[in-house]
């Protein structure tokens, strides 16, 4: 009786779990099915599960004996989920477009080398906007973007970025983030990162989003976040020479017992211009802030950490509703002179009209 009961009940996808993964500030949802432990038919359907498949397409060129395996030059539709195995390195140069349609994936256990040039970078498109992510799980190998452009993806799931490298340190040299429709364009997860000369262009929600990351972003441009253009979360971050305009919410968010230095860069049109909070630290130097509602804000906005700290230096802020908002416990100390916080519950007047 009870069996019967429950799969009466519980019909896939009726039922939600909803949970937040420390670090992150998303709150996701995922479907509990109600599914035999060695389901086989489910296995192949769920890319996160599949066997790795590269040997089925035509338009990847596979060295066993150097373990590399790279895209042919040309424009290749991806139909199906590609899943790459590890201990192998996956290769693209110039000449390379890779269309991701029928609400293809691409998802590689080993480290990428993605190396185009400034005058035939590589390409990451989806023709029929139904999809294309690429996560990587390269178990501490390093990865590398270079003179890459991607353009258009969708992440249909809210778990991860359209681009996503977990455990998986990268380098991305010269390479843009268009136009993606995702929670966030760029996800690093408790991986090193290193970000020059690049750029994050009218993207849905975050543009970058670094969860218990290191590393450092430098010359980089991020213009139309949806959301935030940087998010770090139990991060340490070394952020210089930025230009972020326009973002739906903040410039750059620092939370969740993160440290960042922020050198000479520019932030303009945001609701927050930079956003210190739960016992994170910012070292701000030579950054100018001007059109935004507040230029920056320290506050506690989870129980479970604690208010922020701040010291400033030659830093301008223009036309902003409030410069500096500082929640009572938070410190913030401006060109050598200390300004406590006094008010309450910044949090919500931050975002009392929402």
């Amino acid at each position: 009786f009870y069996p019967d009961f429950l799969n009466n009940i519980f019909k896939p996808g009726m039922i939600k779990l909803n949970y937040r993964i420390l670090g992150s500030n998303h709150i996701r949802s995922e479907p509990i099915f109600n599914y035999k432990a060695y389901d086989s038919a489910r296995i192949q359907s769920d890319p996160k599960l599949m066997n790795p498949n590269y040997k089925e397409f035509d338009f990847l060129d596979v060295n066993e004996l150097k373990k590399t395996i790279e895209f042919k030059k040309g424009v290749w539709q991806l139909k199906d989920d590609l899943i790459i195995p590890e201990n192998f390195l996956l290769r693209a140069g110039p000449n390379t477009t890779i269309d991701f349609i029928n609400s293809s994936v691409i998802l590689s256990y080993s480290p990428i080398l993605f190396e185009g040039t400034k005058e035939s970078p590589i390409n990451l498109i989806s023709s029929d906007s139904s999809s294309g992510s690429l996560t990587v799980f390269a178990n501490g190998r390093k990865s590398k973007l270079i003179h890459v452009v991607i353009d258009g993806l969708v992440n249909a799931s809210d778990s991860s970025g359209a681009v996503t490298f977990f455990e998986s340190p990268v380098d991305i040299q010269n390479t843009s983030f268009m136009n993606i429709n995702s929670e966030d364009a760029l996800n690093i997860i408790n991986s090193t990162v290193s970000i020059e000369n690049s750029m994050f262009s009218d993207n849905y929600s975050d543009a970058l989003d670094i969860d218990f990351g290191t590393g450092l972003i430098s010359n980089t441009k991020f213009i139309n976040s949806g959301n935030d253009s940087i998010d770090l979360s139990g991060s340490i971050v070394d952020i210089s020479s930025v230009f972020i305009s326009n973002s739906g919410d903040k410039g750059i968010s620092i939370g969740e017992h993160s440290f960042t230095r922020i050198d000479k860069s520019e932030i303009n049109s945001c609701r927050i211009g930079i956003a210190i909070k739960d016992d994170s630290t910012a070292i701000i130097n030579g950054v100018k802030v001007s059109n935004c509602e507040y230029g920056v804000a320290l506050y506690q906005k989870k129980i479970d950490f604690g208010p922020a700290n701040a010291v400033v230096s030659l830093m301008n802020i223009e036309d902003s509703y409030d410069d500096f908002i500082i929640e009572e416990g938070s410190n913030l100390t401006v060109d050598a002179i200390k300004i406590s916080g006094e008010f309450k519950d910044v949090y919500q007047k931050l975002y009392e009209v929402f």
